[in-house]
C-alpha cells in the first residue's frame, strides 16, 4: 500500500499531457501509417485544431510529417483518414506579399521547431527575407486560441479561409462566418476574435 501510494503522489505532481507525442502515426514507415493529426483540442472536443499541411479530404488528412510546409492552421471535424471534412476553417498568418491559395501561402519549416502536445502546439515558420513567424495554439472544449508572433518590421496580416473553391462561404471579423454543403442543407458555423489592431479586408475567390 505504500508503494501504491508513492507511485500516485508522483503521479499528481507529472503533467500527464507533457508525455503524449501527438505526431506519433502521423508520418508513413515500413509499418504503415497511422493517417492521424497532431490535434490540439480537450478529450471530446467540438472542434479539431491541427497545422495543415496539405487540403484535407476522404483518404487525405491535413497535416503529414513528410511534409516540409505549412499552409494554415485549421479547425476541423475530421476524425480520422476515412471519412470527410465538413464545418472547417482555416487561420492563416502571413507576412510580406499577400497570398490566398494554399499553395502560394505555404512557408517552411523545420521539425526541430515543433512542440506538439494535445493542449499546445507551437512552430516557427520560416517567411525568408521578412523573418520568422512564430505559431501557436491551445483549445477549450468549443474553441481555440491562436497567438501569432510576427517579426517586428514585416507588413503581417491574418487570413480567415472560410471556404474553399466551389463551396459558398463568408467570413468577418468578430462576426460569426459560415460555408454551406450539400445545397444549403448544411451549415457550419463559426466566431472568431481578435485581441489586435486590424484593417478588415474581404476577399471573394482570392480577390480583394
Amino acid at each position: 500500500m505504500l508503494t501504491v501510494g508513492q507511485l500516485s503522489g508522483l503521479a499528481a505532481q507529472n503533467d500527464a499531457a507533457s508525455y503524449v507525442n501527438t505526431l506519433i502515426g502521423t508520418q508513413r514507415s515500413a509499418l504503415g501509417y497511422g493517417g492521424t493529426m497532431p490535434f490540439v483540442t480537450t478529450p471530446f472536443g467540438m472542434t479539431s485544431w491541427t497545422p495543415q499541411t496539405r487540403q484535407n479530404k476522404i483518404s487525405v488528412t491535413s497535416y503529414n510529417y513528410d511534409d516540409t510546409t505549412i499552409s494554415g492552421f485549421i479547425g476541423t471535424h475530421q476524425p480520422a483518414i476515412w471519412m470527410g471534412d465538413y464545418g472547417y476553417v482555416t487561420v492563416i498568418p502571413q507576412v510580406g506579399e499577400l497570398r490566398t491559395t494554399p499553395e502560394s501561402r505555404k512557408l517552411p519549416y523545420s521539425h526541430g521547431t515543433e512542440k506538439a502536445r494535445p493542449d499546445y502546439y507551437s512552430v516557427s515558420l520560416n517567411a525568408a527575407a521578412d523573418g520568422t513567424i512564430q505559431a501557436e495554439m491551445t483549445a477549450t472544449e468549443r474553441c481555440s486560441i491562436l497567438r501569432f508572433t510576427f517579426p517586428k518590421t514585416a507588413e503581417a496580416r491574418v487570413i480567415v479561409e472560410a471556404s474553399r473553391p466551389g463551396i459558398a462561404g463568408m467570413a468577418s471579423v468578430n462576426l460569426l462566418g459560415w460555408k454551406k454543403y450539400f445545397a444549403s442543407v448544411f451549415r457550419g458555423f463559426t466566431y472568431r476574435s481578435f485581441l489586435m489592431h486590424a484593417e478588415l479586408h474581404r476577399l471573394s475567390n482570392g480577390s480583394a
